[in-house]
């Protein structure tokens, strides 16, 4: 939302109302990209507390280090790919404002499939929005 140059709280709304006044609101509200990222994180964190596990297996003995070691790994992969996965998820926000701000701007880049996205959009749009008690 700093593409408006706003305050964050004004320009989340300014965005929010945006998607509503588009019918955007349930693609927003029906996106798995976020949860697709979260099990990302929680899955390079696991990976790295598994690696851990097997390396401190065969160079120390005791369960007790080889636990906190393995935890430890397991936050710090979370946190590490965190900074990717946010990354990613602040790019599919800007995509979503960008879009929902001035679609005409990707007609600009790639016509083709602008015209197919765009009909396609208003062909399920009003049907879906109204089922779903949005229009």
């Amino acid at each position: 939302v700093a593409m408006y140059g706003l305050p964050f709280i004004p320009a989340g709304r300014s965005a929010y109302n945006l998607f509503v006044q588009m019918g955007f609101h349930p693609i927003i509200n029906d996106s798995l990209i976020e949860n697709t990222l979260a099990f990302t994180s929680f899955a390079i964190g696991s990976l790295s507390a598994i690696t851990t596990w097997l390396f401190t297996t065969m160079l120390i003995q005791d369960g007790t280090v080889q636990t906190v070691v393995s935890l430890f790994s397991f936050l710090s992969g979370i946190a590490i790919s965190n900074i990717v996965v946010t990354t990613i998820s602040s790019a599919v926000a800007t995509v979503y404002v960008g879009f929902a701000e001035a679609p005409w701007a990707y007609q600009r880049i790639d016509d083709s499939s602008f015209n197919e996205l765009w009909i396609s959009w208003w062909k399920n749009r009003y049907p879906l929005l109204s089922s779903a008690g949005y229009t």
